[in-house]
């Protein structure tokens, strides 16, 4: 995983290019929810020459207000994110929280969007978390699709936010590409 620090981070819009190549190549249409990457995810593929040819919206899903502003009730419980007695009580149910919650939410928004592709993040990305043995560098990534969902949990190892906040990007958006690339064909 890149552990450097910003000065030495691509612009946010390589990270984007060739995931907004295979959108726009296959017309394809996704959107995104985020947590630990800030918003860019979302970023770089806007930042994408024709992306609104492929890009719906996107929403940040850090905090407890934020949740329930974007997210309805039901889908809210679905998801189990408000149970933090159980989520947090160690670093079993906290991992297995987060995949619950991203394949969820992922599923939710690509249905309400009807659009092919939904992805959705969530985890911790530091420098220092207050769970045993759940380390920053961690998130869960998931993506729906019209048939199925597609999710992967990363640990980076890394302590700085932001190169994690990067990596959670660019991983991200690798695993997007080799879902489109599966399901639809290479450029």
């Amino acid at each position: 995983m890149n552990s450097t620090v910003s000065s030495e981070l691509s612009p946010v819009s390589n990270y984007g290019a060739t995931t907004g190549k295979l959108l726009k190549s296959k017309k394809l249409k996704v959107c995104v929810a985020e947590s630990t990457t800030g918003g860019l995810i979302s970023a770089s593929l806007v930042a994408q020459p024709g992306a609104s040819r492929f890009f719906i919206s996107s929403c940040i899903l850090y905090s407890k207000e934020g949740i329930q502003q974007f997210l309805p009730p039901s889908v809210i419980e679905r998801s189990n994110v408000m149970d933090v007695t159980s989520n947090y009580k160690n670093k079993e149910n906290y991992i297995s929280s987060k995949e619950t919650f991203v394949k969820t939410v992922s599923e939710y928004l690509r249905e309400l969007h009807d659009c092919d592709y939904c992805l959705c993040e969530s985890g911790t990305s530091g420098p220092e978390f207050y769970i045993p043995g759940v380390t920053s560098g961690f998130t869960a990534i998931g993506i729906a699709g019209r048939d199925k969902t597609y999710e992967e949990v990363l640990h980076t190892g890394v302590t700085n936010r932001e190169c994690n906040m990067y990596n959670f990007l660019e991983r991200s958006l690798e695993i997007l590409n080799k879902v489109i690339i599966e399901e639809h064909g290479e450029l």
